[in-house]
């Protein structure tokens, strides 16, 4: 569990080169944030920070303001589909999983170790509703596409349920009010090389972590993989 801090740099200060004003100021003191399930969102007038909490179904959102003010008294909502706090957290070695908003705003895609929840951003004050699950299997990474129709996630490999592989998947969420559409348009776009290994070796890893679009459009996620006679993901 992690808490939610910021710092501040006056570029003003020190002859125009500029200096921190603000040190370290808690804004969600320590135990409170669940640490990878932060993300940040355009709104109405600024940007707004949206955690998840370390209690029940709640996440916190802090609005920053387009001149750069920020609201420390946080918005709290209450969003959720009855998972246990242990499906948000760290466990094993699966502490990669994150959560992250779609570029209009609109949604918020968390990878929980019970699957994947999508959930509405209020476009203004950044509050959370509609919590849906769209996929049962572990989740590591989540990652909107940049016209906001595809979502891509990285999960354990569904079919042979290996620990150690894992795969890329992609969900139509063009309109997310259709939760079934969106459950059947799951497309594996790749599955690591450790899925046609013949046994599972401890010693071996090949999660496929967090996820996400560069500026050249391309996918690019972090992964631990070491491959077993050079052979490349598939």
């Amino acid at each position: 569990d992690a808490a939610l801090r910021y710092s501040m740099v006056d570029m003003t200060l020190n002859n125009g080169l500029g200096d921190v004003s603000i040190l370290d100021y808690t804004l969600l003191p320590i135990g409170q944030v669940i640490g990878t399930k932060v993300a940040i969102t355009k709104s109405c007038n600024g940007v707004n920070i949206i955690a998840k909490l370390n209690t029940g179904q709640r996440f916190a959102t802090i609005q920053i303001d387009a001149d750069g003010h920020i609201h420390t008294q946080p918005l709290y909502s209450e969003s959720g589909t009855n998972l246990p706090i242990r499906a948000y957290q760290q466990i094993e070695r699966t502490g990669i999983s994150f959560m992250k908003t779609s570029p209009n705003g609109k949604l918020l895609a968390i990878a929980t170790n019970n699957g994947v929840e999508l959930h509405d951003i209020d476009p203004c004050n950044g509050m959370l509703s509609n919590a849906r699950i769209i996929d049962t299997t572990q989740s590591f990474g989540v990652c909107f596409s940049p016209n906001n129709q595809y979502l891509y996630t990285t999960r354990k490999e569904y079919q042979t349920g290996y620990t150690q592989s894992s795969e890329i998947m992609q969900w139509d969420v063009s309109d997310p009010t259709n939760l079934n559409q969106i459950r059947q348009s799951g497309y594996q776009v790749m599955v690591n090389s450790v899925y046609y290994w013949p046994y599972s070796n401890l010693y071996l890893s090949s999660y496929m972590g967090s996820i996400a679009v560069g500026p050249d459009g391309k996918l690019y996620i972090a992964s631990d993989t070491k491959y077993l006679y050079d052979e490349p993901a598939q």
